[in-house]
């Protein structure tokens, strides 16, 4: 059995904005059908008048946890994402310690665990720490930031080279004379930074 519909609200998604029910089991939508059609479930929510849309997702948030909770944690933080619409959140590294190896994203895993949204973690790519790049990815880091010019010192990258493989989706980091492999779906530059997704 269903646990919850949500009926009478306008349903909206990449196409069109239609009046629809949701269903919605096991804390997932299971199913979306025409107002009545989608039979019991154990809790019924009118929701006339209102929309229901996708939740958003928010590729770089800043939740300053470690080292800046003044600021924002993991639970302030996806609280007001979720509040805004946004379900998934992928938190950036700059943080104090940077996410640098797995150690630190460990350490911002076990953080994260107060999140009340999805979330991905942005690794750190950084002159210093070519080598850890690939225990980050099999750690689950789900992309990486290299900044190419900031204020914090400690995360500028000057000296990269970057060949992008489009065929295989690969990319070779070249740095002080040694090349290091990196798999990718998506690499985006910017004029102060670069963002490489795995």
């Amino acid at each position: 059995m269903t646990d919850l519909i949500l009926t009478g609200g306008t349903v909206v998604n990449e196409t069109a904005s239609d009046f629809a029910d949701v269903a919605i089991t096991g804390g997932r939508v299971s199913a979306i059908g025409k107002p009545g059609s989608l039979g019991e479930a154990a809790e019924v929510v009118d929701v006339t008048g209102l929309h229901l849309i996708p939740g958003v997702i928010d590729m770089h948030v800043h939740f300053r946890e470690p080292g800046y909770t003044h600021k924002e944690d993991w639970e302030t933080g996806t609280q007001a994402a979720a509040m805004g619409g946004v379900t998934t959140v992928f938190e950036m590294p700059n943080t104090h310690p940077p996410t640098r190896s797995v150690t630190e994203f460990r350490q911002k895993q076990e953080l994260a665990k107060k999140a009340c949204v999805d979330f991905g973690i942005y690794g750190l790519l950084a002159e210093d720490n070519i080598d850890e790049i690939q225990s980050l990815i099999d750690a689950g880091a789900n992309a990486f930031k290299c900044f190419m010019g900031t204020n914090l010192d400690i995360l500028v990258c000057e000296n990269f080279i970057l060949h992008k493989n489009t065929q295989d989706k690969s990319l070779q980091i070249n740095y002080k004379q040694e090349t290091k492999p990196v798999s990718y779906t998506h690499l985006r530059a910017h004029e102060t930074s670069l963002h490489l997704v795995c």
